[in-house]
């Protein structure tokens, strides 16, 4: 899962990376950063909620920061086919916390525990097709050798994305920006288990003398790690058993949620 282009090895600075990866023990999300210190380990979660804080009433339906469990599937539709991307069965994540695609946290946030959706089209997470992505080009204008255009082959724009040619003929060719799976799409079967309140904000504070406990006894813990690449941790995190929620940034700088290139342009004293 590392790519050359996504590795960025960073000088140590108090046991902290410039690329931080938080994820949750027991079941927890994390949106924000704090630094590790011995006191946020002494306190081991549960792997499940209490019954308190299940949600009783089967015509409550989960917002967002909750903790859910469903039971699911996903069949490609049509000719669309890829290797697995999601983990299905029995799982537990923070709706809109990340993590799986975005449109099963749409549909489980309206739906009630005990209920079951069949049949529902989902997309496969490259987004629908748009025709402003595809364009017709003169070849005489383009600085193209004519001799070198062949259907299939692949350009970059001056801006930098890709695209592919998809038509030609003697005066134009025709290209298509578009993801290559855009309009993808699942065809779920999901059934909402049981949800519960995610941790409190509290958790999501620094405290370096002590553990924050919720105020709500909620069961949830929120832990921190430093890694030098984003990709391949969260992955493995991901599918740790007991982890419900992952969320990548940095640590230690001025500015609040930097974008990578303005983290490695070395000016937000990120390290």
């Amino acid at each position: 899962l590392e790519h050359p282009s996504y590795y960025h090895p960073s000088s140590i600075r108090n046991m902290l990376l410039a690329q931080t990866f938080a994820f949750l023990v027991g079941v927890a999300i994390t949106d924000a950063f704090v630094t590790p210190s011995p006191g946020h380990f002494r306190k081991t979660a549960s792997a499940s909620a209490s019954a308190s804080q299940i949600m009783a009433s089967s015509a409550a339906t989960p917002k967002s920061g909750d903790v859910v469990t469903l039971t699911y599937s996903l069949i490609p539709e049509g000719d669309f086919v890829t290797p697995p991307l999601f983990d299905d069965g029995t799982v537990s994540f923070v709706l809109n916390g990340g993590n799986y695609l975005p449109g099963l946290h749409d549909l489980v946030s309206k739906m009630s525990i005990g209920e079951t959706r069949e049949g529902i089209s989902l997309d496969a997470g490259w987004g629908e097709r748009r025709d402003d992505l595809v364009a017709k080009v003169p070849i005489a204008s383009s600085g193209i050798n004519p001799s070198d255009l062949k259907v299939g082959m692949e350009l970059f724009l001056a801006n930098g994305v890709e695209c592919k040619v998809v038509e030609l003929d003697d005066d134009n060719f025709t290209i298509d920006a578009n993801p290559p799976m855009a309009g993808s799409n699942y065809q779920a079967k999901v059934a909402l288990d049981a949800f519960s309140s995610g941790p409190s904000d509290a958790k999501f504070r620094y405290n370096s003398e002590t553990v924050v406990d919720d105020e709500d006894d909620n069961n949830y813990e929120v832990l921190t790690i430093a890694l030098g690449c984003f990709w391949g941790g969260e992955l493995a995190y991901q599918r740790e058993h007991g982890v419900v929620g992952t969320s990548l940034g940095y640590t230690q700088g001025e500015k609040i949620n930097p974008s990578y290139q303005e983290v490695c342009s070395g000016t937000t004293g990120h390290t």
